[in-house]
This record gives structure tokens, C-alpha cells and sequence, in this order.
């Protein structure tokens, strides 16, 4: 089969060839998503199915994490008089790495960069590499401020073309009568890995008589644009779920001004004075409702002093830059989340209104009636509530087939205004395929739309597919 070594500019992807002149690596992580670093990575560099080389170390993550009273450890180490930790006792008990080694071990910095002049830019070999990938586009920005742009293939992906099963590694090594020695260290994990690869080569080349590039090609092509389809759709359906804007109109409209406090988790920002704060803890108090100063996993709302002001001040900062509790509510909203940021005056409301709406309904308690459910929108209701005229958009990348440019004309041609920056105001944002700018995910634009939902805003986010559904059925004859 011919060998390409081209690499792929815009982004690393899984490739659509096999070589035979790759390097198969392997890394190990602390294993926690707020605090995911590498700790250790190891890689063999194969030319025509031969090792010739080897490149392992282990890794010093730029930060640590200090040991606390809940922190729960096999191993510790001291730094500047402070206890620290790197990794957890699952960690340490899964991979029997310590957290002694990892502190004694070269800098991120330092292996990274031994690691890009070992790999080039060979294709990687791994096995269930997502995560792995994703750290090393991590690191590589951090460190080099640049992308990783290396193309994989990943050996489960492999045997799903193979046996249309997602093998584990180990039990990938036992279809092959490959020994399970040092399971999750690197270094046993890349060379099984290899061993795995090789193996796989020769069972799809023996099953479709040579390696079927067309068919693979294909297969992987089909496989990437339906993940991206399911991830794309997945992405957009959890930040739209993020708007309660219209929950909150039903609510008024039902009589239920107040009742979403009630058993949730209230995080007062530092704008609250003391004095404000000792005074909701007060009326509070009755009502099963948590009262605090920082914002947590479990926080329901972060209440500030005037909302108007904090967002003024806030909408010009870049993510780092931002208030942190708000930047703490943006990063729990985009895994999942759906922390609201209100302010003292429309507390202040809510508890007016709860107080009288008890005392009407005698409460003594939660109940199956206060229940308030947010359902999201479905597809056909975007469809039916979308509209061109007088609605104010912004454009985030060129659509596939369009460029943005041409897009805000035809959208003011039929009546829109195309704003140029996310504000409040706004009715839509379209987020398109091309790649002119990073993935919307990953974007300050992104921080700044969950920042808006926030508060309490109704912008909704369309992507191309959605985007094109509407308008094609909203404006007769159009197609874009």
C-alpha cells in the first residue's frame, strides 16, 4: 500500500489509511476533568512493522493540586512548606505511579517538546485515543501555542471496521494471544498496542484480499461526518437548554414567579454586600434554600448586586478576565449546568412573592405542585417560531456553502439586522461549518452566549443544518 506522510494542516483527524511506518504511543493521566494533565506518555517509533525507537518519560504537570482534609491519597509530596498531590488514589492504584515520581519527573515543557521532535510528523497509532488526543492538542497549546495537527488511527476503531466490535485493549491483546503485562503504564500500553496494530493490518488485508483504501476510506469518512452530525446536534441542544427565558415567562404566567428557589442553591456574589446577604439568610431561613458565597457544582443561582452593571462591566473581558464566580458559573454551565444569574432586586421579588404565595397554599414543605420542569424546545418548534424580518443575528464561521459575508447580505436584503458582536438583544446566533474561526465550543463567542442565557436572556443558537431548515421553509423559493 503507498505510504502518505502528508500532514493534516487544519486539525489532527483519524486517517483514512493504514501505514506501515507509524508510531505507536500511549499516556497516562491524573484522570480528572477539572484537572487533566499527562503524567506519563511513552511511544516506539515503527518503520515497515519494525521498532526502531523508543522515547518514555514521566511527567511533571504544570500545576498541583493542595491536600486537603477530603483529599484521598496513597502518596504526597511537599512544596514551598505546602502539601501537594497530583493524582488521587485511583490514579496511583490503577497505574502504580506515585505522586513522588510524577514531582521528581521532567516538566510538561520539557517532555512535550522531546516528544514532537520524536513523533514529527508521523501518523500516531493508539488505542481508544480520544481523550488521549485531546490532551496533547491541549498541551501542544499551551506549551507551543499552536495546534496539534498530527493524523491517528485508533486501534478500536479498527476492530469496529474489523468484527464491527469495540474491543477493549486488553481484550483486544487476548484476541490476539498478546500478554497483559503492565496494564495502564504507558509504555506496555503503546508496544501491545503496536502489537495489536500489526495484527489487525494483516486480518483486513487477509479478509478483503489487500487493504481495501477505498473502503476504509470511506467507512472513516462516513464514520467522522456522523459523529460530527450527533456532536454537532448534541452540542446545540445542551446550549439552547441553557435559555430559561421563556421558563421564566410561563412562570409568571402560571403564578409561578417564585417558585424555582425553592430547594436549590443560591450563591451570593462579593458585589452583595454583607449586610444584603444576612438579610435574604434571614427570610430565607423558613424555606429549604441553601445560601452561599462561592458558586459550586450545586449552585442553582448567582445573585449579584445590580445585573446591568455586572454585565456592562463584564461583556468587554475576555473569559479570563471575568468576575470568577462568573467565570465559574460559564464553566459549569458548558459541562451541563444550568446556573442563572439574577439581582438582589429580583430576589428580593421572588421572596416577596413566595412569602405571599405560602402563606395562600398553607406550605409547609416541597411538594409534587411546586415541581418546575424545563423543557427544552424541540426542532419543530425553532422552525415554527424563527423569522427573518426585523430579527437581529450574529454570524459565527462561513456556512459550507456560503461565505458570511454574502450571508449578511441576503439576511438584510430580507429584513434582518447582522450585528457584528454578541449582545443581549440578539435573536439568533448561526453558527456554520466552515472553518474560518475555531469550533464555536471553544470559543470566547461561546462564554459570551452562555454568559447572556445567564441572565436571563433569550438568544437561541442555530447550527448550519438547522439554520438552512428554517429559512428554507420560512422564505419560499430560497435555498441556501
Amino acid at each position: 500500500m503507498e505510504e502518505k506522510h502528508e500532514n493534516n494542516l487544519i486539525a489532527s483527524r483519524h486517517a483514512d489509511f493504514l501505514p506501515k511506518s507509524y508510531v505507536s504511543f500511549d499516556l497516562e493521566a491524573t484522570g480528572n476533568s477539572k484537572f487533566n494533565y499527562m503524567i506519563e506518555i511513552s511511544a516506539f517509533k515503527v518503520i515497515d512493522f519494525e521498532v526502531v525507537d523508543e522515547y518514555s518519560s514521566l511527567i511533571r504537570p504544570p500545576r498541583s493540586r493542595k491536600v486537603t482534609k477530603s483529599s484521598r491519597l496513597l502518596s504526597e509530596c511537599e512544596e514551598f512548606g505546602d502539601k501537594i498531590y497530583y493524582i488521587d488514589k485511583f490514579i496511583e492504584s490503577l497505574t502504580g505511579i506515585d505522586n513522588i515520581s510524577i514531582h521528581k519527573a521532567e516538566k510538561e515543557a520539557d517532555v512535550i517538546k522531546k516528544f514532537r521532535d520524536f513523533v514529527g510528523d508521523s501518523i500516531l497509532v493508539g488505542h481508544g485515543v480520544n481523550n488521549d488526543i485531546n490532551l496533547l492538542k491541549d498541551t501542544y497549546m499551551r506549551v507551543f501555542g499552536e495546534e496539534f495537527t498530527n493524523k491517528y488511527i485508533d486501534t478500536q476503531v479498527l476492530g469496529v471496521f474489523l468484527d464491527d466490535r469495540e474491543y477493549s485493549l486488553v481484550n483486544l491483546c487476548n484476541k490476539y494471544s498478546i500478554e497483559n503485562i503492565d496494564t495502564h503504564r504507558a509504555s506496555s500500553d503503546a508496544y501491545r498496542t503496536n502489537l495489536c496494530y500489526i495484527n489487525l493490518y494483516k486480518d483486513i488485508e487477509a479478509k478483503y484480499s489487500s487493504i481495501p483504501e477505498k473502503l476504509f476510506a470511506n467507512w472513516i469518512e462516513d464514520r467522522h461526518n456522523k459523529q460530527n452530525r450527533i456532536l454537532k446536534n448534541r452540542t446545540m441542544k445542551s446550549l439552547n437548554a441553557k435559555n430559561w427565558n421563556s421558563h421564566y415567562e410561563n412562570m409568571k404566567r402560571e403564578d409561578y414567579l417564585a417558585l424555582d428557589i425553592i430547594g436549590n442553591s443560591l450563591s451570593f456574589d462579593m458585589s452583595v454586600s454583607s449586610d444584603d446577604f444576612n438579610s435574604f439568610k434571614k427570610r430565607l431561613k423558613k424555606f429549604d434554600i441553601r445560601l452561599h458565597r462561592d458558586v459550586f457544582s450545586n449552585t442553582n443561582f448567582l445573585i449579584v448586586d445590580d445585573i446591568a452593571t455586572f454585565s456592562n462591566q463584564s461583556k468587554k473581558l475576555k473569559f479570563d478576565e471575568k468576575n470568577p464566580n462568573l467565570k465559574r458559573v460559564l464553566s459549569f454551565n458548558i459541562k451541563g449546568k444550568k446556573i442563572k444569574v439574577i439581582d438582589k432586586k429580583l430576589l428580593t421579588s421572588k421572596i416577596d412573592y413566595l412569602e405571599e404565595y405560602t402563606a395562600r397554599h398553607k406550605f409547609d414543605g416541597l411538594n409534587d405542585e411546586l415541581s418546575i420542569k424545563y423543557p427544552s424546545k424541540t426542532k419543530g418548534e425553532l422552525v415554527d417560531q424563527f423569522s427573518v424580518l426585523g430579527s437581529k443575528f450574529y454570524l459565527y464561521n462561513d456556512l459550507s456553502t456560503m461565505n458570511s459575508n454574502d450571508l449578511k447580505i441576503r439576511l438584510i436584503n430580507d429584513g434582518a439586522e447582522v450585528r457584528d458582536v454578541i449582545d443581549e438583544d440578539l435573536d439568533y446566533i448561526i453558527v456554520g461549518e466552515g472553518r474560518n474561526k475555531n469550533t464555536f465550543y471553544n470559543s470566547e463567542e461561546c462564554n459570551r452566549f452562555l454568559e447572556i442565557l445567564a441572565y436571563g436572556n433569550d438568544v437561541k443558537l442555530l447550527n448550519e443544518e438547522n439554520f438552512k431548515l428554517c429559512i428554507n421553509l420560512k422564505i419560499k423559493n430560497t435555498i441556501i
